[in-house]
């Protein structure tokens, strides 16, 4: 497996890199690989064509591997299923592939939809937009590129839900982008999630979090309510209570060999959540890979 990180890690320099800076830090602690998201401003703007080109230049200036393109979708947004269908194919996937990116991600939902059937069925939700991602996975298979979605925004955050919309659309260039961590955020049991999609995983995201017992006292600032009113926070990884490595082995087990990317989120300085959750990422894998021979 190889390790990357996501340049979303560091939103929360103060004062803000800029994406060559990020690229260049990411070089400097010791990673492979890095993810994209569109909305990390780029020069006072989104990602386009114009600067993926740039950035792919800078990828291969250092001598980094563009990892994933991380696009936000929403199915149940003004557009409506079909419109971002179009949106995704016309104007996101050709982005993906100017940043020489191997794999996309796009979300289901991150709306707190009405009380009506979508809030209560997750099998209407799957029943709208699989023929949709169908055609998503077709249009990026045919550009080269794997299309996969991932366990967050709460109503996808569980393992059997993002396997069942996996198995509905049935196409062989759609898959999962595994967050270990966001599990915690539904109270899922992180071994058996990750072990649930490990044979689908297209990507995978390391990310560690504090967990804390919701019959304890509020930990206080910085942690947030699990959908069991646990406490949650985010941390670097290694520090926390998710089994990353542990994680690490099921994926092996089953042959994955794609990137691991760490998506940091915590309070700490991101620099150095950064280079330590690095530092613990490559151990892990070493370790695994010793042990196995």
């Amino acid at each position: 497996m190889k390790v990357g990180i996501s340049a979303y890690s560091f939103h929360r320099c103060n004062p803000a890199l800029p994406i060559f800076e990020i690229l260049e830090k990411i070089k400097e602690i010791g990673a492979t690989a890095v993810d994209f998201i569109p909305a990390l401003k780029a020069e006072g703007k989104n990602i386009d064509l114009e600067m993926a080109t740039r950035i792919k230049a800078k990828l291969d200036e250092l001598g980094l591997e563009p990892a994933c393109y991380c696009q936000d979708a929403e199915f149940f947004g003004d557009r409506g299923v079909d419109g971002e269908k179009e949106r995704i194919i016309n104007e996101c996937l050709p982005i993906a592939k100017e940043l020489g990116c191997p794999v996309m991600r796009i979300d289901v939902t991150f709306r707190h939809l009405p009380a009506t059937e979508l809030n209560r069925s997750y099998d209407r939700i799957i029943e709208l937009v699989a023929p949709a991602f169908r055609e998503i996975a077709q249009a990026a298979e045919d550009m080269g590129i794997k299309l996969c979605t991932e366990n967050h925004g709460r109503i996808s955050q569980a393992a059997d839900r993002i396997a069942k919309l996996i198995h509905t659309v049935a196409h062989k260039n759609f898959g999962a982008l595994i967050d270990m961590g966001n599990f915690t955020g539904i109270d899922g049991d992180h071994i058996q999630s990750v072990s649930t999609l490990a044979g689908n995983a297209f990507h995978v995201h390391a990310k560690d979090l504090f967990i804390r017992n919701g019959m304890l006292e509020n930990p206080g600032r910085g942690y947030g309510l699990t959908r069991g009113c646990n406490y949650a926070r985010s941390t670097i990884v290694g520090h926390g209570n998710v089994p990353i490595k542990q994680c690490l082995k099921i994926l092996k087990n089953v042959g994955y060999n794609g990137y691991v990317s760490i998506e940091f989120e915590g309070i700490e300085d991101p620099i150095l959540g950064n280079e330590i959750g690095c530092e613990n990422l490559i151990r892990y894998l070493k370790e695994i890979e010793a042990y196995e021979n």
